[in-house]
């Protein structure tokens, strides 16, 4: 699987947009990761998946648009045809430390 981050530990973090005509197919283990990181004061940046057909998620592939710090987590967007998942994740989610 491949990684796409784009996460920061100061400022915030960027965004990842990918849009596709037909199938959009994460596998074996891709990450997909706007997250910032721990201690950071800034936003976890957004993460826009469009599929004209099917969006799938397989083999502990990872959608992750978290804060470890004291920003906001981002948002997580899928427009598609259908979403199909197996042992995969979409994690939006807040971290204090």
């Amino acid at each position: 699987g491949s990684t796409f981050f784009a996460g920061t530990t100061t400022g915030n973090s960027g965004g990842v947009d990918v849009s596709v005509s037909g199938d959009l197919t994460l596998s074996n283990g891709a990450l997909v990761d706007t997250s910032s990181l721990y201690y950071s004061t800034g936003r976890a940046g957004d993460i826009t998946m469009v599929a004209g057909g099917t969006l799938s998620m397989s083999g502990w592939s990872t959608l992750q648009a978290e804060t470890n710090g004291s920003g906001n987590g981002g948002n997580i967007h899928l427009v598609a045809g259908a979403l199909t998942m197996d042992s995969s994740d979409i994690i939006g989610r807040l971290r204090r430390w």
